[in-house]
Order: C-alpha cells, then structure tokens, then sequence
C-alpha cells in the first residue's frame, strides 16, 4: 500500500502483536499473501484474526493452513455440487462440515463417492450427509473401502428379505419394519439365513408375518439350524394347554418390578 499508516493501522497492529501475540515476521507473511488481490489493513486483520481462531501463529503453519484451506474450499464446491445443494458462502461450509470430516479421518474421496451416494439416495444436504457420516463414524467406517463393503452387506441384505417377503407371499417393498425383524432373528437370535428363509415358505397362505415369528421362535426354543428342521414344525399354533387350578407360579409386584427393570437395562436382551 502506498498510503502512510494512520492511528487505526496502529491500533490493528497493536491487537495483532500484544492481543494475539503475532511477530512480525507472521504479521509480514500474512500481508504478503494479500499481495495483488486488492488488498487492505481490515482485509489483513481479517486473515491475521483467522490464522489466530485456528492458532497458527508461525509462517511455516500458516502456509500448511493456506495450502489445506485451498483444498477443503475446493472439496467444499465439489461436495455442494455433487449434492446439488447451492451455498453462496463456502466459508461455513468448511468450518463446520468439511473441516470436521477431514479431521475425523474422512478422505477426499471417501467424501466425494459418499455425496454421490447421498444425492442417489434422496439426501440432497449437507445436513444430511453430516448425518449419515456420523453413522458411519460410530460404527468405524472411515474409509472408502470400509463404507463401500458396508454398504455391500447391507444390499445383500436387502436383496435376501426381498426373497423372504416372496417367499412368504407377501407382495411389497421390504421396509424398515422387516429390517428390523430380520436384525432380531438373525442378530439376536441366532438363526441362520436358510432357517429364516424356509419359516417364511411354510407360512404362504396364512398369517405370514405372525407365523414366521411363532416358527423362528420355535427354532430358537428347540435350537433348530437347519431348514429341515423348520419343515418339521407345524405352522398353526399348538393348542394351549389346560393348566390345572392352583397350579402355576405366583409373582408379588416387587419381584416383577425388579425383573422387569432388568430386562429393560440389561444388554441381553
């Protein structure tokens, strides 16, 4: 700049130098970055008061800070228009999406393939694919491989009900209800895929829901793996039998408080 300093360039260099603690070697990297973009003291103040939110106080970190702000901006852009969402300002963008999932381990082109994902899905935010990653956060999934192979699984899953849903006779899409039901017999429960799939073909043409769940429950109960064993069982509900008066167990409200409670809190069930 060719003007003389003023008392308000004074000022500003006090804040960088004795509030922010900037030498001025810093002070003097950071003006020669503005240099051929029109610059200005509050244009420097506000990098000086960026570099300092982020505590980069030497040229060497603010120069790794500038090189990875260019590329998170970029990555900003490219992740807005693969979700087809428009930002004016990809400054919050960056703060409070890009720059978290860079830091928590997400790479450049786990993001990108994950937008693409989201944009296909019907998820057409950056909110919403902050929460999906989040899923996949908790569940340890950072990688592109790690997602793709979970998202691998979770097709064949779905293309594995759809064969239940047919074989029980059931005409529509499988839903989250059926998810669900299938993460109880199969994580829960124990049961194998071909004990789920042969309960479902014994109960076409009766209550299929409610009669896959009696016979899966059976299978649980006499630890039935194989599908022979399924077609062994009898669809309809046996008969209950006639308890004998006074014959039966007897619980006071404490005891079924404290069971009760247990259950709720215990990972077991």
């Amino acid at each position: 700049l060719r003007a003389k300093p003023d008392f308000h360039d004074s000022e500003l260099y006090a804040k960088w130098t004795e509030e922010y603690g900037f030498g001025q070697e810093a002070i003097l990297f950071a003006a020669g970055r503005l240099k051929g973009s029109r610059p200005n003291m509050t244009k420097l103040d506000g990098m000086l008061s960026d570099y300092y939110r982020f505590r980069k106080f030497s040229p060497a970190e603010m120069a790794e800070h500038d090189r990875r702000r260019t590329g998170q901006r970029e990555l900003a852009l490219t992740l807005c228009r693969r979700l087809g969402e428009y930002v004016p300002d990809l400054s919050p963008v960056i703060e409070h999406y890009v720059s978290p999932w860079t830091d928590q381990g997400f790479d450049e082109k786990t993001l990108e393939t994950v937008a693409d994902y989201c944009f296909q899905s019907g998820i057409r935010t950056l909110e919403g694919m902050k929460n999906l990653l989040e899923k996949f956060k908790k569940l340890g999934l950072l990688s592109l491989d790690s997602i793709t192979a979970f998202l691998d699984e979770q097709a064949e899953r779905e293309r594995f009900l759809k064969e239940v849903l047919e074989a029980a006779g059931i005409v529509r899409e499988v839903n989250s209800y059926d998810r669900s039901n299938y993460r109880l017999w199969s994580l829960e429960w124990g049961l194998p895929d071909e004990v789920i799939l042969a309960a479902a073909r014994r109960s076409k043409g009766l209550s299929p829901v409610r009669t896959v769940h009696r016979l899966l429950s059976a299978c649980k109960a006499q630890n039935i793996r194989t599908a022979a064993g399924v077609e062994a069982l009898s669809p309809e509900p046996a008969p209950p039998k006639k308890r004998e008066e006074g014959v039966g167990h007897a619980y006071s409200k404490d005891e079924l408080t404290a069971i009760f409670d247990d259950i709720q809190k215990s990972e077991l069930f």
